[in-house]
């Protein structure tokens, strides 16, 4: 079965008090948004979409001199999350495979918010994500 990833990074970034968009503010080294695409790409998906809108030109530059197989859809107006995903589905029009959202906010690491292959099961329309326990933290997170 065919997987799309779809990450969100449209966010504005008000509470960071910074004119860089809020998906290049470096962690560990590098922009979130490159944690993200990292962790994406472990899942070996046909296709990755990145969802822009607050500083977006910017944004999709700094993704695709990276990484330029890379699609981009613009959220124009920011409606929210919801929204945001909802920018993808003219690009997934056709696309029959599964698709997984993730946030760029999500810090892909060894310890926190790790995605693994094996945490995944693709089936029908839909991703889903899990762990048995403990999967939960005190912010509401899954950790998987």
């Amino acid at each position: 079965m065919e997987r799309a990833i779809v990450i969100l990074a449209a966010g504005r970034g008000k509470r960071m008090n910074s004119g860089i968009p809020k998906v290049l503010h470096k962690i560990a080294g590098a922009p979130m948004i490159m944690h993200a695409l990292r962790t994406a790409k472990t899942l070996d998906p046909e296709r990755v979409i990145v969802i822009t809108g607050h500083g977006a030109e910017r944004v999709e530059k700094e993704i695709s001199e990276i990484e330029p197989e890379i699609g981009f859809v613009r959220q124009i107006e920011q409606k929210g999350t919801g929204h945001a995903v909802k920018c993808a589905e003219k690009i997934l029009k056709d696309f029959t495979g599964n698709t997984l959202i993730l946030y760029t906010e999500g810090l892909y690491g060894k310890h926190t918010y790790t995605i693994r292959r094996r945490s995944f099961y693709f089936s029908g329309n839909s991703s889903i994500a899990y762990r048995r326990k403990g999967a939960w933290d005190r912010s509401g997170n899954i950790r998987i």
